[in-house]
C-alpha cells in the first residue's frame, strides 16, 4: 500500500510534497511532538546531506522541549565533533 506516516509504526516514508526534504519540512508543521521526533531522528541521520543542517536548527525551535532538547544536544555534539 504506498507510503505515509505510519501512525504507530516506524514507517515515515513521506511522499507529501514529493518526499525528501520538502515532506520532513511538511511534517515539521505537525501538531504532534512525535512526528517532529521523527522527523528529527530523520534529520540526524542524514545529517550529512545539506538539508539536513536548516532542519535540525528549525527544530530548535520546536514547541515540544522534549524535542528541543534532543536536537540542541545534536547540534552541539555535531558542533564540537
Amino acid at each position: 500500500v504506498g507510503g505515509g506516516i505510519g501512525y504507530g509504526t516506524k514507517d515515515f516514508s513521506l511522499e507529501v510534497d514529493g518526499g525528501g526534504p520538502g515532506s520532513l519540512r511538511f511534517a515539521l508543521k505537525s501538531i504532534h511532538a512525535d512526528i517532529r521526533r521523527e522527523v528529527l531522528g530523520e534529520v540526524t541521520g542524514q545529517i550529512s546531506q545539506s538539508w539536513a543542517w536548516p532542519l535540525l536548527l528549525e527544530l530548535l525551535g520546536d514547541p515540544d522541549p522534549g524535542v528541543r532538547k534532543d536536537a540542541f544536544e545534536f547540534a552541539l555534539k555535531r558542533t564540537k565533533g
